[in-house]
């Protein structure tokens, strides 16, 4: 993995995001696994606000974070940057492994959409131009409950044993590795 990292040519790279662990911290993991080093820069919301109102919203390209900035020019959308991470470590495969893996991601990124309601307390996320929740879809304390209620009965168990099912199975990610020898082919 680091010699992969070692070869390729080294960037300044500063990764934005709020002080939790949230939808950036594979991508940390990613790249303190991997040796690459990087500043890790935790935002506010305020922050977030001046990145922006930046001329164009150069600083944030889609109004949120995560942001991963490669020698000053910012990039976003967690899935991705991830994915970019895993490559430059050597952690993201190839083949039917990769197919594998991105099934995976997948499945989780499903999980998050369907849990926004509850970290946002709102039918929507936030807008992404201003930050705000949009008014008029807030959650009543009812609705709030019962998305928790479907959450912690239905969604989280049933993704999670689904998850672990495929990578579990003579056609999961158990088969992927004995027949590529680890993630070639496919």
């Amino acid at each position: 993995m680091k010699m992969a990292q070692q070869q390729q040519q080294q960037h300044t790279l500063v990764l934005r995001y709020f002080n939790i662990k949230g939808l950036v911290e594979p991508v940390r993991l990613a790249l303190h696994i991997g040796g690459i080093p990087f500043e890790d820069v935790r935002v506010t919301y305020d922050d977030l606000a001046a990145m922006r109102a930046a001329p164009g919203g150069s600083a944030a390209p889609f109004g949120q974070v995560p942001i991963l900035e490669i020698d000053g020019v910012p990039f976003s959308q967690s899935a991705a940057l991830l994915r970019w991470a895993g490559r430059r470590t050597g952690l993201y495969p190839d083949g039917l492994l990769q197919l594998r893996v991105d099934m995976v991601e997948e499945c989780l990124n499903d999980l998050r959409k369907v849990m926004a309601p509850q970290w946002y307390g709102n039918c929507l996320s936030r807008d992404p131009a201003t930050g705000q929740c949009p008014p008029g879809t807030a959650l009543t304390a009812a609705q709030g409950a019962e998305v928790c209620r479907l959450l912690n009965d239905v969604y989280v168990p049933v993704r999670l044993q689904q998850i672990e099912a495929l990578l579990g199975t003579t056609n999961g990610l158990e088969k992927d590795l004995g027949d590529m020898g680890g993630g070639g082919g496919g």
